[in-house]
């Protein structure tokens, strides 16, 4: 009898975790663009921004200091990696896993806005897979 009580919660466990799996940020039927980002922080304290439409056009401003404006294109494999690393349902796992953290010094602070739901992290040297792809898809070829 404790068996099958045991069996009864682990199947009904194992239901639960079925159900609440990650969902990815996109759905991959619709469009993740334009996707914003944000980056604060560091040690000199930089406030930088930029948006990524679908045609592969990008736009940065550098907000501090002398306050800086550029445009460019990413090539199609960077747009494809992109948009690869957004409908991956593993981000929304590292994206919580690089919460901000008060201990952290000189960390960059990162504020990713897709479809309108913004996701902050932060780089304290221990970002997953995920996000180092896109983050490397992002500052190749522009000033990001």
């Amino acid at each position: 009898m404790r068996t099958a009580r045991w069996l009864v919660v682990a199947i009904a466990l194992l239901g639960a975790a079925a159900a609440c799996r990650a969902e990815p940020i996109v759905d991959g039927k619709s469009s993740p663009f334009p996707v914003a980002i944000e980056r604060s922080g560091g040690f000199a304290g930089v406030r930088q921004a930029m948006t990524v439409q679908e045609t592969g056009a990008w736009s940065y401003e550098n907000v501090k200091g002398s306050a800086t404006a550029e445009t460019g294109q990413l090539p199609t494999d960077q747009v494809q990696a992109i948009v690869r690393v957004l409908t991956d349902a593993g981000l929304r796992g590292e994206i919580s896993d690089a919460r901000p953290d008060p201990g952290c010094s000189d960390a960059f602070l990162y504020s990713l806005t897709v479809q309108g739901e913004r996701h902050v992290f932060e780089d304290c040297g221990k970002l997953g897979p995920l996000l180092q792809a896109l983050l490397t898809a992002l500052r190749e070829g522009t000033p990001f």
